[in-house]
């Protein structure tokens, strides 16, 4: 059982080393990001800014891909090596990896269809505005944008630090609790979360649909300029 987690926190130990390094090489730079924050550069989305959906993408990826090889590495390093990768994956984790990963490719498809179309009213982050993590909380559109507080991705953010804190949670109960390496799976947890995680995320994306007047700071359009070669 200690094998397996020692595999999971060493797995996921290399999975946020990754993230990070990749943010500090190829984004941090042009995103205008300094110090310790040049290694959340990967949170930064196509306005410069940092994103909400890139966050809780991240956050699952990072948590189940380290469980999957907690659990096959740990099975192997731990006498089972014949059930490395024969354990079920729980349809209510496959179902939030589901609707996270959709989430994050509409969101992404709302915002390119207002980049295009309104990029005037658009929130971006540039020179002279470098990116701000408080951002992932913050309305992107509008007058307003980055004075007030978006309340839907306030809400989506909470239930998914607390879905994902939760389940690692009752995986780090069932390896200790477990007797032997094969007796480890992952653990399922109430339909009802998944329903509550689902109506968030469709809370989210709803809120992205309403066009907020007004022109922000820093709209996206000057920084487009700003970014034009020559």
């Amino acid at each position: 059982m200690y094998a397996i987690g020692w595999a999971w926190g060493i797995s996921a130990a290399v999975l946020v080393a990754a993230a990070g390094l990749i943010g500090w090489r190829r984004v941090a730079a042009e995103a205008g990001l300094h110090g310790p924050a040049k290694s959340l550069g990967i949170l930064i989305d196509d306005r410069g800014r940092f994103s909400l959906t890139r966050f809780q993408i991240t956050l699952w990826t990072i948590l189940v891909l380290s469980l999957l090889s907690g659990l096959v590495v740990g099975r192997l390093l731990g006498g089972s090596a014949a059930t490395a990768m024969s354990f079920p994956i729980p349809p209510e984790l496959l179902g939030a990896m589901g609707i996270s990963a959709g989430s994050a490719a509409l969101a992404t498809a709302v915002k390119s269809g207002n980049d295009a179309t309104r990029g005037e009213q658009v929130a971006a982050s540039g020179i002279g505005n470098p990116p701000r993590v408080s951002q992932m909380l913050m309305r992107e559109e509008g007058a307003m944008a980055d004075k007030i507080v978006d309340v839907g991705k306030f809400q989506n953010f909470w239930i998914t630090l607390f879905l994902v804190g939760a389940y690692a949670v009752l995986f780090g109960n069932a390896v200790a609790n477990a007797k032997t390496a094969a007796d480890v799976a992952l653990p399922g947890f109430s339909p009802g979360f998944l329903t509550l995680f689902g109506i968030s995320h469709a809370g989210y994306i709803a809120a992205k649909f309403p066009t907020p007047t007004g022109t922000p700071a820093t709209p996206l359009e000057a920084k487009r300029k700003l970014d034009l070669p020559g």
